[in-house]
C-alpha cells in the first residue's frame, strides 16, 4: 500500500506530456495564428488590391471606433459583466464635444476650446461609466438593467443636445481627430 502511495506522489496531477513542455508556443495560440494566415491569405486571392496601402487606410480608419469601443467591453466582459451603454455613452460625449466648440467661446478661442471639449466629453464618458459602476457595485442591480437605464438615458439626452439633427462644423483640430492623419495612416488607428 505504501508503494502505491508513493507511485501518486512521484507524478504530480498538472504535469504535462514532454511535447507539450517542449513546444515553445501554446498550440491555441498556434491555430490562431494559421486561422489569421489563412484569412489574409484568403482575401489576397479573393479581394483585388487588398493589399494596397488605400485598403489598409480605410479598413484602420472603419474599425478604429469599433476597436476603441471593444478594448473597453473586453474589460467589462472578462469580469463577468455586461454593458449596454458604450454606444449611448459614446453618440452623448460625441454629441457634447461639438457644442462646446461651436459655442460663442469656442469661436473665441478655437484651439483651447477645442481641448476643453475633448476632457469635457472623455469627463462625461466617466460619470457615465462611474454611474453604472456605483448601480452595479453600490446598490446591487444587475449590470444588463443597470447599463439598459444608461442605454436608453445617453441616447435620449444625445437626441436631444443635437435636436436630431447631425451636426456639422469646420473644426480643423478636433476633424483631425476623425479624418487626419500621420505617418500615412488615419490618426484613429494610432488612437487605438
Amino acid at each position: 500500500m505504501t508503494s502505491l502511495h508513493s507511485s501518486r506522489q512521484a507524478t504530480p496531477r498538472s504535469a504535462s506530456p514532454r511535447w507539450r513542455q517542449a513546444m515553445p508556443v501554446n498550440p491555441r495560440s498556434l491555430a490562431l495564428l494559421v486561422a489569421l494566415l489563412a484569412l489574409i491569405l484568403f482575401n489576397v486571392a479573393i479581394t483585388p488590391n487588398f493589399l494596397e496601402w488605400q485598403t489598409l487606410s480605410v479598413n484602420v480608419s472603419q474599425v478604429s471606433t469599433i476597436a476603441i469601443v471593444a478594448i473597453g467591453m473586453t474589460l467589462v466582459i472578462a469580469t463577468g459583466g455586461i454593458d449596454l451603454s458604450v454606444g449611448a455613452v459614446m453618440a452623448l460625449a460625441g454629441a457634447l464635444a461639438p457644442l462646446i466648440f461651436l459655442s460663442e467661446f469656442g469661436q473665441q478661442a478655437p484651439l483651447a476650446m477645442t481641448l476643453v471639449a475633448i476632457v469635457v466629453a472623455l469627463a462625461v464618458a466617466v460619470a457615465c461609466g462611474l454611474f453604472n459602476g456605483v448601480l452595479v457595485s453600490r446598490f446591487g442591480v444587475q449590470p444588463i438593467i443597470a447599463t439598459l437605464v444608461l442605454f436608453i438615458s445617453g441616447r435620449g439626452l444625445a437626441q436631444v443636445l443635437t435636436n436630431g439633427n447631425l451636426q456639422t462644423f469646420d473644426n480643423p483640430a478636433f476633424e483631425f481627430l476623425g479624418a487626419g492623419r500621420l505617418l500615412g495612416l488615419p490618426f484613429q488607428g494610432w488612437l487605438v
